[in-house]
C-alpha cells in the first residue's frame, strides 16, 4: 500500500498535471481524469510486473560479503533482463512499431497479452472520440475526424465500453501480477 501511495499515485499525480496541460490534450475534466487514472494503473501494472518477476530472484545466506555482491549484482541483472524483455515484447505488439493487421497469425496472440495496448488505446480513444482535425491555416477545412483516425487504427471506439474494457483488461493484468506476486511470496522457503 505504502508502494501504491508514494510511489505510483503522487508521482502519477504530478506528472499528468504536467504533461497533459503541456501537450494540449482536450482539457475537460473528464478526460483529464482518463488520463490520470490511465497513467496510474500503467504505473501499478509495471509495479505489479516487477514485483513478480523479483520474487523468482533468490536470495543467499551465509556467503562472504564480496561474493555476495557479485551474487546480487547478477541476479538484479537478471531480474532486469527478464522485465526489459517482458516490456519489449508488449511494446512490439502495441500497435506503434507494427501494424497489429500483418502480424502473422501464430504471432496475433500476443497482442492480447500487451498492457501498452491496452494503455495506448484508452489514451487515443480518450484524446480522439469526437475531435476533429482542421488545416492549421484557419480555414475551417477539417478534411479528417478523430474516428477516422481510430477506425484507421483498427481500434474500437463506437461505445463507452470499448473505451473501458482496455482499461479493465490492464487492471486485470496489474491485479493477476499483485496475486501471483503473492502466491509466489507464500511459496518461497523462508530461513530462520
Amino acid at each position: 500500500m505504502c508502494d501504491l501511495l508514494l510511489l505510483r499515485a503522487i508521482p502519477s499525480i504530478l506528472f499528468s498535471i504536467i504533461v497533459y496541460f503541456m501537450t494540449g490534450f482536450n482539457r475537460t475534466i473528464g478526460q483529464f481524469f482518463i488520463f490520470l487514472v490511465t497513467v496510474f494503473m500503467s504505473c501499478v501494472f509495471g509495479s505489479a510486473l516487477c514485483f513478480f518477476v523479483s520474487t523468482f530472484s533468490s536470495t543467499f545466506g551465509k556467503i562472504h560479503f564480496s561474493i555476495l555482491n557479485l551474487v546480487c549484482l547478477f541476479v538484479i541483472a537478471v531480474v532486469l533482463i527478464t522485465v526489459v524483455l517482458v516490456y519489449v515484447v508488449m511494446m512490439i505488439f502495441a500497435g506503434f512499431l507494427i501494424e497489429l493487421a500483418s502480424l502473422f497469425n501464430w504471432l496475433s496472440w500476443l497482442q492480447w497479452i500487451s498492457a501498452f495496448r491496452y494503455a495506448s488505446n484508452v489514451l487515443t480513444i480518450n484524446e480522439f472520440q469526437g475531435l476533429k482535425l482542421c488545416w492549421s491555416n484557419q480555414t475551417n477545412i477539417c478534411p479528417l475526424t478523430g474516428e477516422q483516425v481510430l477506425d484507421n487504427r483498427g481500434i474500437a471506439h463506437a461505445t463507452a465500453w470499448d473505451l473501458w474494457k482496455n482499461f479493465l483488461a490492464l487492471t486485470m493484468m496489474a491485479t493477476t501480477f499483485f496475486i501471483l506476486t503473492y502466491i509466489q511470496l507464500r511459496r518461497m522457503k523462508k530461513t530462520k
